[in-house]
């Protein structure tokens, strides 16, 4: 049960990261359009910004997966 809420709350932080990612350091606009490089790993966390970028600007967001410094896969998300 405890690492249940200990796993809620770090989404809620991870939500809440993405949002100032979004806000504060891309300052997203209105007609922006977001384009991320990201390794597999980290592909959950692209997601949730593209997502919010998304949200914000009206537009949809692009994300290239990549691997050794190679582009191997593009979403429009």
């Amino acid at each position: 049960m405890a690492a249940e809420a200990a796993f809620i709350i770090m989404d809620i932080f991870f939500d809440k990261y993405a949002d100032a990612v979004v806000q504060c350091a891309l300052k997203i606009n209105n007609r922006d359009v977001l384009s991320i490089n990201t390794e597999e790993e980290d592909g959950a966390f692209a997601k949730l910004l593209a997502a919010k970028a998304k949200e914000i600007s009206g537009n949809g967001s692009y994300i290239q997966r990549i691997e050794n410094g190679r582009i191997v896969e593009s979403y429009d998300y």
